[in-house]
């Protein structure tokens, strides 16, 4: 049975005019409701900023219920069934995504092919940028509709300042200290026998080659965290991450 993520597009969301991103991401929303998925996460309106806020991730939620609830869309199995436009596109996206698929197969597989696939985001990525900064691609806020005096970014720097949560807008070093503290607290606090049991059945579900979900939920629930992880994979797979993805222990990425 196939099962289908959808993560709104993030390379649209922009410092300038932030609440435009609001818009964006429940076009994308209803998009991909629209499409079938089975799952969702709508990206919040700020993280072109940095670490989304409270209030933006909880608007991201607001976004998906309010289609589920007020639209009625999702009772429909294919909203958009029988038109013309959206079957060209679904018949060019099979076709294109086939073409990939063969391609990491005559490669050796997913684990064989990494390399090949980080090399093809960076150069999706930076033809995405050209096409923005040469305005082949229209972004309003930055590259049309620009307005110098953008009412926006006062109105979020009010309600920041309002705010009673936290908002992070730039690097700090003691949020790093922060999450240190968290993360050690957090192995203090857990079952080291339980711990290294679920590790044990990871291990062996990830050898033998079968879905490692359930053994991966329930080594997180005793307390793995996502560094432990990259690490069991990276030595079950002997494939530590290189390129972008690369660091010193050589982790795969999680």
């Amino acid at each position: 049975m196939c099962r289908m993520h959808c993560q709104t597009y993030a390379p649209t969301l922009t410092i300038q005019q932030p609440f435009n991103n609001l818009i964006r991401s429940t076009i994308y929303a209803m998009a991909a409701i629209m499409g079938g998925v089975q799952s969702l996460h709508v990206n919040s309106f700020d993280e072109a900023l940095a670490i989304p806020t409270e209030f933006a991730a909880a608007l991201s939620v607001r976004t998906q219920q309010i289609i589920d609830v007020e639209t009625d869309i999702t009772k429909v199995i294919d909203p958009l069934g029988g038109s013309y436009y959206v079957e060209w596109l679904t018949n060019k996206l099979e076709e294109e995504a086939i073409q990939l698929i063969d391609k990491i197969q005559g490669i050796g597989g997913a684990f064989k092919a990494w390399d090949w696939m980080c090399l093809e985001i960076r150069n999706a990525a930076m033809e995405n940028q050209q096409e923005y900064d040469s305005s082949k691609r229209m972004l309003v806020g930055v590259n049309t509709l620009i307005d110098e005096k953008d009412i926006q970014m006062e109105a979020l720097k009010v309600l920041q300042q309002h705010a009673h949560f936290d908002v992070i807008q730039e690097y700090d070093p003691s949020y790093v200290d922060k999450q240190i503290k968290r993360l050690n607290r957090s192995r203090k606090e857990r079952d080291p026998e339980k711990l290294t049991h679920s590790t044990n059945a990871l291990i062996e579900t990830m050898r033998s080659k079968q879905n490692m979900m359930p053994s991966l939920i329930d080594a997180v629930k005793c307390g793995m965290t996502r560094g432990e992880f990259a690490t069991i994979k990276a030595d079950v797979f002997q494939r530590p991450a290189e390129g972008p993805y690369g660091c010193s222990p050589p982790f795969s990425l999680a």
